[in-house]
């Protein structure tokens, strides 16, 4: 697995002065034997990584939405990294390790790694409410996050934060989430057009969130 974990969430609104961003990154690192060698280059078995990500936009408009998307990443990745350390870590094989089934943890599923996912998206709404009646104000945010283990990402998103596909072997960049917004609804309903939807006067207003008033 490559990865990256510099970035930029609030470059594009700097120069408005609004930046209700975060983004959060987990990544476990496996090795044992013949993994990257000394020379940093990769032999056989490589090492075994898995990783998970949560970025989170504040809902515009509401009091607490640079609040909301902090709390929503920091609990989405601490409920998310103990599922990736268990998938990454369940499997000793590939690193030709004699340990029977009793020392290593049973790894989740695909179908559990998904759920585990669901759960995550849906832990946050609790701690921003909790937030928001503390300081009497209201919160909401947007997500989108998940796991990436073994080749394969789980993800899972509420309101319009997005994930793209980026396939460098064919030079594409393909959306793979569905903004829950208005402007998504309309284009949906045929309103409108995929031009038009880049240019809706109602392109900043969600329909699903993460919070709650106070």
């Amino acid at each position: 697995m490559d990865y990256a974990t510099a970035y930029d969430v609030g470059d594009r609104k700097r120069d408005r002065g609004i930046n209700e961003d975060s983004v959060a990154v987990s990544v476990f690192e496996q090795g044992h034997r013949d993994g990257i060698d000394e020379h940093g280059t990769a032999s056989e078995p490589v090492n075994r990584s898995a990783a998970v990500f949560a970025l989170t936009d504040g809902a515009g408009g509401y009091e607490a939405g640079d609040a909301a998307s902090y709390v929503a990443a920091t609990v989405v990745c601490e409920r998310l990294a103990e599922v990736a350390v268990r998938a990454a870590a369940s499997d000793p094989a590939p690193f030709d390790v004699p340990v029977d089934d009793e020392v290593v943890p049973d790894g989740p599923d695909e179908a559990a790694i998904r759920a585990a996912v669901e759960d995550a998206i849906e832990a946050p709404p609790r701690a921003v409410v909790t937030y928001a009646a503390a300081n009497d104000t209201s919160a909401y945010t947007t997500v989108v996050a998940g796991v990436c283990v073994d080749g394969t990402c789980h993800y899972g998103w509420v309101g319009d934060s997005r994930a793209y596909l980026v396939n460098g072997a064919r030079d594409r960049i393909e959306l793979i989430t569905r903004d829950h917004n208005v402007v998504q609804k309309l284009h949906d309903d045929g309103r409108i057009d995929e031009v038009e939807s880049h240019v809706h006067p109602r392109g900043n207003e969600i329909t699903r969130a993460l919070g709650g008033p106070a």
